[in-house]
């Protein structure tokens, strides 16, 4: 079976199903980059952590390309800034 794509990934978790591409994957719940949790169901939505330049939590290219991929799949409102996300205690 070939592995699945980034976009796979992304529409699994979307789906609430768990699959994984290398370095981005889902148990259907959560997102992940690598180890971080990029993106989490809360509240009957998919809310994304941007870990990014932009959102003022960069990681690295490959996280940073991992979140654009699932911004671009969700309403503006369901991304949240890291800071504020462990300031309410979403993530830690």
């Amino acid at each position: 079976m070939a592995q699945a794509t980034n976009a796979q990934v992304i529409q699994s978790f979307l789906n609430g199903t768990p699959r994984g591409a290398g370095a981005l994957h889902t148990n259907g719940t959560s997102l992940y980059s690598y180890s971080l949790e990029i993106a989490r169901w809360y509240g009957g939505k998919a809310i994304v952590f941007d870990y990014t330049s932009t959102g003022d939590a960069y990681r690295s290219q490959t996280t940073s390309k991992h979140v654009g991929l699932i911004k671009r799949e969700v309403p503006i409102n369901n991304v949240m800034l890291v800071e504020f996300a462990e300031s309410i205690g979403i993530i830690r």
